[in-house]
């Protein structure tokens, strides 16, 4: 697929966040010690699907299918008919096919997510220990070429969020495998149920990545350190001093904190 195919089927956050000079993403982080030093070594975290903290993760419901092949199979007996049984065992072969291939995609894809914001106080309370740990922020385009550099193949998508799971017929389940691998990827791993959509999640899909495992990025990728409003006084001077020691000078710090007259959150730059 060309270019500007691929355009076509951005949502419109994905046209205006690929389209700037500077494209910045967060993630939230309540692990204070493995998580700075993830950081100080210029590492990301990048799990598989089974490593994801939703098991409705990357699951498409086979309901309608199952159901199809029940009806074939019926009608099968009822009307003994060669060509009925011979197209009900066809339909299931390749029902199973398909089901084997996207599973191999599946379990070849690595999952890194991201958020739009950093001032989200839901994602300050659910992945940052209650605001007393720590958000990051990455600039996107040097980690999309830092994956490309080593031969990852990788897309970046705006999640979608729905009360419904996708739920093919066997015409668009087999469709799936035989599509854009884009298109498949988008389908898979990036919907989830309404229920996460405070998250405003960014995803990289990044293959092959068979197991969980750290990715070393480049010095320049993290751009900033926002500090919970809750966080300690003895993890606040740990988080100071591995930035301190960082090869990354340019890393700029600052102290998340609640507006008096809202329940938005705000944020004062550190000085280092």
């Amino acid at each position: 697929m060309d270019e500007e195919a691929l355009k076509e089927q951005l949502t419109d956050w994905e046209r205006d966040f690929f389209s700037r000079d500077i494209q910045l993403l967060y993630k939230y982080r309540g692990n204070i010690y493995r998580d700075l030093l993830a950081l100080k070594n210029y590492q990301l975290f990048i799990p598989t699907k089974d490593g994801l903290n939703d098991p409705n993760e990357s699951c498409v419901s086979l309901k309608r299918i199952y159901e199809e092949l029940e009806y074939n199979r019926r009608v099968a007996v009822e009307n003994p008919i060669i060509s009925l049984k011979e197209q009900a065992a066809s339909l299931e072969k390749q029902i199973s096919a398909t089901t084997n291939i996207l599973n191999m995609m599946v379990d070849s894809v690595g999952i890194f997510s991201v958020s739009k914001r950093y001032d989200s106080e839901c994602m300050w309370s659910y992945y940052a220990n209650g605001h007393k740990g720590f958000c990051i922020e990455y600039d996107a385009k040097i980690l999309r070429n830092c994956f490309k550099d080593k031969n990852i193949f990788t897309n970046n998508f705006e999640v979608k969020y729905s009360n419904e799971r996708m739920t093919p017929d066997s015409d668009e389940f087999m469709l799936l495998a035989k599509s854009n691998p884009i298109d498949t990827l988008k389908g898979i791993f990036a919907s989830k149920s309404k229920s996460w959509e405070q998250e405003e999640e960014v995803r990289y899909t990044l293959q092959p990545i068979k197991e969980s495992q750290y990715i070393d990025i480049p010095d320049n990728a993290v751009t900033g350190i926002y500090i919970g409003a809750r966080c300690s006084d003895f993890d606040k001077n740990l988080i100071l001093k591995t930035i301190k020691s960082m090869r990354n000078c340019n890393i700029k710090l600052y102290q998340m904190k609640f507006k008096e007259d809202s329940f938005d959150m705000d944020n004062e730059e550190i000085k280092l």
